[in-house]
């Protein structure tokens, strides 16, 4: 073997060596690419609840007057909150478009910051008139304390302050 080839040997080694490492940082890149993103999917999907039960899902204000008409536990709040923003609701739209926005958590908040808005000084007159005004913020906790995220908490506390 003579020195030229022993030089072509040592260069060949050196150059593979570097090649299986790069080769290997790109495979790891890759592999920690999926394991992010399959755990992404999973929580979307299967931690939350995700899109898999949106076609099941009932537009918020009903859940809210189960939570407060039935049974007449509150009827304060349900008499000047809950009916009134149901009833604006209803107004504005058909069952199927409530349907349909019940399914997106973004509309459904863009809906409910809508309405809470357009009826706030009905709703805080009523309360007024039947002395309950605290109700209001207890009402606003109780929606701000769903998880829709810091950008619904934002809207929900403007709406509060607002006088």
């Amino acid at each position: 073997m003579s020195i030229h080839s022993i030089i072509l040997l040592a260069i060949a080694v050196i150059i593979g060596i570097l090649l299986i490492k790069f080769v290997a940082k790109i495979f790891f890149k890759v592999l920690i690419f999926l394991a992010v993103a399959g755990i992404i999917c999973y929580l979307i999907f299967f931690y939350t609840g995700g899109n898999r039960n949106s076609g099941e899902k009932t537009f918020m204000l009903y859940s809210l007057q189960e939570k407060y008409c039935a049974g007449k536990l509150d009827t304060v709040k349900c008499e000047c909150i809950i009916n009134p923003l149901l009833n604006d609701l209803n107004k504005k739209y058909k069952s199927e478009e409530i349907a349909e926005i019940s399914k997106d958590p973004a509309k459904t908040v863009e809906v409910l910051v809508k309405l809470l808005s357009e009826n706030r000084t009905d709703i805080k007159a009523c309360l007024k008139e039947k002395n309950a005004e605290h109700d209001w913020n207890e009402f606003i906790g109780d929606i701000k304390s769903l998880k829709f995220g810091d950008k619904f908490r934002d809207a929900v506390k403007a709406i509060k302050t607002e006088e």
